[in-house]
């Protein structure tokens, strides 16, 4: 059976200010199976110096078998930040496939939230409640019938370096 094997970092994330977290997921449909690694993790939280880009060096090493290509692998991302009292607040939602070939890759991921109601804006800067979505699922899977009758802002980009290893798929063309 052909196998993927990603493995990388989630290196850091630029524009959301001080005091950022990433919570990651990679993402697979029935098409797949995991044979090893995490398929979601979460960074440390970050206070740069330079209070624009948080580096966060997480790894990533997912190992998968293909049944199929329908539902190739998505990696969804949750970018945090901790205020001063220690709350945390969304900062931003993003999410990119995976590369379909073996090699080497950088990439960059842009981030967007969700903006409320002027009272729910006006809570977000007071209270540390920004707007979240109540299902993950409207990152991907219903992103095409729901996502599009949001109301968005962009937010920040975070970087992922990614290696893919490939096999056994010139078995099955």
């Amino acid at each position: 059976e052909p196998e993927v094997h990603i493995l990388g970092e989630v290196e850091a994330g630029a524009g959301f200010g001080s005091g950022a977290c990433c919570r990651w997921f990679v993402d697979v449909d029935s098409m797949w199976q995991h044979l090893g690694g995490h398929l979601e993790g979460q960074t440390q939280i970050d206070y740069p110096v330079d209070q624009d880009t948080c580096v966060w060096s997480h790894p990533l090493d997912v190992h998968l078998l293909c049944k199929g290509l329908q539902g190739w692998p998505r990696l969804l991302l949750q970018v945090w930040r901790m205020d001063e009292f220690g709350r945390l607040q969304l900062s931003g939602y993003g999410f990119t496939h995976i590369p379909n070939a073996p090699g080497s890759y950088e990439l960059d991921i842009a981030t967007w939230r969700p903006v409320g109601t002027l009272k729910e804006e006006i809570a977000a800067q007071f209270l540390g409640s920004t707007p979240q979505l109540r299902d993950i699922d409207l990152l991907f899977r219903k992103a095409w019938s729901d996502r599009c009758r949001l109301s968005t802002t962009s937010s920040g980009s975070v970087r992922v370096n990614i290696d893919l290893v490939m096999r056994n798929f010139q078995d099955h063309q």
